[in-house]
């Protein structure tokens, strides 16, 4: 458990069309306004009393979804192979978080609702 956990919420743009499992039809393309939350984590705070700085996580946040924002996300090479459906863009999002985290940070978890009321919530 972490003792201190900072939440920062964050809204982007992407296009996807995935297979649906009902008759395995690939439904058209379609954009979708995504909210983001992730939530980072920290035992102890840096010198300046902060476990993250809220523009630094934002930061962080931008440079892992630049990548995809405005995107067709099928096109997209890291997803070659697979269809990005909300849970698999949750796990990109969150391993490419973890990814540009200081040793002493964690990323906790992340929450991406695709529409009002589908979230999806990954950890690991």
């Amino acid at each position: 458990m972490t003792v201190y956990e900072v939440l920062i919420e964050y809204v982007f743009q992407a296009s996807h069309a995935v297979c649906m499992p009902a008759g395995g039809l690939m439904e058209d393309m379609h954009s979708h306004e995504w909210r983001l939350k992730a939530a980072f984590g920290a035992d102890k705070l840096d010198e300046n009393g902060f476990a993250i700085e809220f523009s630094q996580a934002q930061s962080l946040i931008r440079d892992t979804l630049s990548p995809l924002e405005g995107k067709v996300l099928n096109n997209i090479p890291v997803f070659e192979g697979e269809i990005p459906t909300t849970e698999i863009l949750s796990r990109y999002i969150y391993r490419n978080l973890k990814k540009r985290l200081q040793s002493d940070l964690k990323i906790n978890y992340i929450e991406l609702t695709e529409a009002p009321g589908c979230t999806v919530i990954y950890k690991e």
